[in-house]
């Protein structure tokens, strides 16, 4: 995605190196938003969720609320990249 993400700005600039439009069209603010949600999304898959399973599981295993927070993350981390995948699709040449 983070590949995608640089060649539609490339080739929405020209192929040129031009951080004006991110912040100036609606273009540029659905490439940036979709960059920044993939790199949270990323970020928390990397650095967060290893960390956060002992502390939901808790010492006597899985109560009630954690089985359905482990419901929830997947369709929320869904959520995110549905978005994602949309704010792509608008972004790219023609759509």
């Amino acid at each position: 995605m983070i590949a995608a993400g640089v060649f539609l700005y490339f080739d929405g600039v020209g192929w040129r190196f031009d951080l004006a439009p991110l912040a100036s069209t609606r273009w540029g603010w659905s490439i940036l938003v979709r960059g920044v949600l993939g790199l949270a999304l990323t970020a928390f898959h990397f650095f967060a969720e290893h960390r956060l399973l002992p502390i939901i599981k808790g010492a006597d295993g899985i109560d009630a609320t954690s089985l359905r927070l482990f419901r929830l993350a997947p369709r929320v981390g869904l959520g995110i990249l549905v978005t994602v995948v949309i704010l792509m699709s608008y972004a790219a040449p023609g759509g």
